[in-house]
């Protein structure tokens, strides 16, 4: 037994000293690699601005040998990649089986190193870092605690975390978040001197990440979970999880080495995956359907504000691994449609959509209180919690509009929801105009966390389907109905709400 014992350890420090050559030898080459990127496109180039998904196929520098490693390329982009390296077999992106955690927040990750946190506020915060601990050699800080600063900037930004910081975009507060993964976060210098790269082992991120959110008081709030292979081959693993996150509405951050001697914007990389596009084709020889995976990531370059993209094969590559966040919420509300029967009636006890603003008191059967704010919302044959932005009516000069706002005592940070159309014939013609979305408000302003196309809705008023939205700041939140005014001899427009759920802290 003694010696099984003292086999394993030799084997367990073998594999240990072999990962640690392993990433040596691929992040020597990470500066020169990022120079080689950089000296590729113009200055204009470089200093042009990218906020989505852009078609560039002319500044894709990466050729076919180079897969899975695509960089900046939109649609157009990703099918010519997809028939270059598999054949045309008609290829196309399915959306239904698409997803990103914007569909849940509105927002997705920013670039780190670029507008609004720039790379000068990063050293700056690296720079105080140094002066509090004399161990800290990094010139740049390293990929992996620069890809938790945008994880941590996400929380706050998107999530209303304050605790990271009360204002995302105020710069001091940008500083002192990078100093605080900084200190927490233990890197190594690797190369030669002169030209040493920064090296961030999969353990010293998930440890320097806790020790952040304990800084913060978010230890019981934010956990981390990570899986990390040696060989390779984990590709179905880790994507499960990554589309789970991402369905949840959380990005991943994936740590990518190739052993296969590849380069590109993912090698030897910590990146922010928060999509995940799926694309479908049907082989010309045996008629089989074919699909591939491809993720948008944030990859936190200072001369690179945009989405790239990488092949699902990607997780296939030795030394890769994922490491994704779990929200804990502490409390829980459920509403029903059942509990405005009371308030959201008429004096007759009659369903009314009210063409004036009104306002009521709900309180839960477990005593739970909120107050309502809201416009042609009504509780509708005794079973039914309804908006309705068409009024029956021969004057179509009203708005054509429908709410119920929410004003909570407590900060909601999430709720999951029923929503769909009560029929398929409610008077929507599918313009850009006519929405039904989610709002918080913040700062005095309601903004938009979801947006619905009425296309989007179940239109079986018994078979709404579930979502779930992030609040920035969640102590009043509404739903809004705008669909075009028409005359009308019926009620129209009308959309349902029923299983409100409210998570908060």
């Amino acid at each position: 037994m003694n010696m099984r014992n003292k086999y394993r350890r030799v084997l367990y420090n073998f594999v240990i000293v072999a990962l640690v050559f392993a990433f040596a030898i691929f992040i020597r080459d990470f500066h020169e690699e990022k120079k080689h990127i950089a000296e590729a496109y113009s200055n204009d180039y470089i200093e042009t601005s990218f906020n989505n998904d852009i078609d560039m196929n002319s500044g894709d520098n990466q050729n076919e040998e180079e897969w899975p490693f695509c960089s900046m390329l939109g649609d157009d982009g990703v099918k010519t990649k997809l028939i270059n390296r598999y054949g045309d077999h008609g290829w196309t992106k399915v959306n239904m089986i698409s997803h990103s955690i914007k569909e849940m927040s509105n927002e997705i990750p920013i670039n780190i190193q670029t507008s609004p946190f720039r790379e000068s506020t990063v050293l700056r915060g690296l720079e105080m870092a140094k002066e509090e601990d004399k161990t800290l050699k990094s010139t740049y800080g390293g990929c992996g605690p620069i890809a938790a600063i945008g994880i941590f900037d996400y929380f706050s930004r998107t999530f209303g975390y304050s605790e990271i910081m009360e204002d995302p975009n105020n710069i001091d507060q940008q500083i002192n978040l990078a100093k605080t993964v900084f200190l927490a976060m233990k890197t190594y210098e690797v190369g030669k001197q002169g030209d040493k790269s920064t090296l961030t082992y999969p353990g010293d991120y998930v440890e320097g990440f806790k020790s952040v959110l304990s800084k913060y008081g978010l230890t019981n709030k934010i956990s981390i979970h990570s899986s990390f292979g040696i060989v390779g081959g984990n590709r179905n693993e880790l994507l499960e999880i990554i589309k789970e996150k991402i369905d949840q509405g959380t990005p991943v951050t994936m740590c990518n080495g190739s052993l296969n001697g590849k380069k590109g914007l993912f090698a030897a990389h910590y990146v922010t995956v928060y999509k995940y596009d799926t694309w479908v084709g049907r082989n010309p020889e045996t008629g089989a359907r074919e699909e591939h995976i491809v993720l948008g990531t944030r990859v936190n370059y200072n001369y690179y504000d945009n989405t790239y993209y990488a092949s699902y094969d990607i997780l296939d590559e030795p030394l890769t691994g994922i490491f994704w966040y779990d929200v804990n919420y502490q409390n829980a509300q459920e509403i029903k449609a059942s509990d405005f029967a009371t308030a959201f009636v008429n004096s007759n006890g009659q369903g009314q959509y009210f063409n004036t603003e009104n306002e009521a008191e709900i309180t839960l059967s477990n005593g739970y209180k909120f107050n309502t704010t809201r416009l042609r919302c009504s509780y509708i044959e005794n079973q039914y919690l309804v908006m309705s932005g068409i009024r029956k009516s021969n004057d179509a000069s009203y708005k054509g509009e429908a709410y119920l706002e929410f004003h909570m005592n407590d900060n909601i940070k999430m709720i999951e929801f029923d929503i769909g159309l009560w029929s398929n014939k409610e008077g929507f013609l599918n313009s850009e105009n006519e929405t039904v979305t989610v709002e918080c408000l913040v700062n005095g302003k309601w903004v938009k966390r979801k947006v619905f196309k009425p296309s989007d809705l179940s239109v079986l008023k018994d078979s709404p389907l579930r979502h779930r939205v992030y609040l920035k700041e969640g102590t009043a939140f509404r739903f809004v109905v705008n669909i075009t005014p028409k005359a009308s001899n019926r009620n129209k427009g009308r959309v349902i709400l029923d299983n409100i759920s409210l998570y908060y802290h």
